[in-house]
C-alpha cells in the first residue's frame, strides 16, 4: 500500500478522533446515553475510526504501536453488525480514554 494512503487513513482516524470529542464536548456519561442523535453521531464517528483503521497496513500499525488496533476495529464491528446490543459503557470508555490517547498517538507521530 502506498503512503500516500496510508496517510489518509490516519488523517482520517484523526479528524473523526477529534470529532469524536466535539460532538461529546463536556457532556456526562448519561447526558449522551440520552441523546440519541448524538449518540448516534459519536457511533458513526467511532465506525469510521474503525474503518480506517482496519485498512492500515501492519508495518504502519508497526510504527504506531501504542494504538490499539485490534480494539479500534471491534468496536467499529460491534458499531455495525450488532447496534441494539451494544454496550454503551463501552462506548463511554472509548470516548473518555481511548480517544484521547488515540489522538496523542496520532499526534505524537503526525500523519503525511
Amino acid at each position: 500500500m502506498s503512503k500516500r494512503v496510508e496517510s489518509v487513513y490516519l488523517l482520517d482516524m484523526l479528524t473523526y478522533a477529534r470529532r469524536v470529542l466535539e460532538r461529546v464536548g463536556e457532556r456526562t456519561h448519561d447526558e449522551l446515553q440520552n441523546d440519541d442523535g448524538r449518540r448516534e453521531s459519536v457511533a458513526f464517528n467511532l465506525m469510521v475510526i474503525g474503518e480506517a483503521a482496519a485498512q492500515v497496513s501492519e508495518a504502519t500499525r508497526s510504527a504506531y504501536a501504542d494504538i490499539p488496533w485490534k480494539k479500534i476495529v471491534g468496536m467499529r464491528n460491534r458499531l455495525i453488525h450488532g447496534y441494539e446490543r451494544i454496550d454503551f459503557d463501552k462506548v463511554w470508555d472509548a470516548v473518555t480514554n481511548g480517544i484521547p490517547q488515540l489522538i496523542a498517538a496520532l499526534e505524537q507521530k503526525p500523519p503525511r
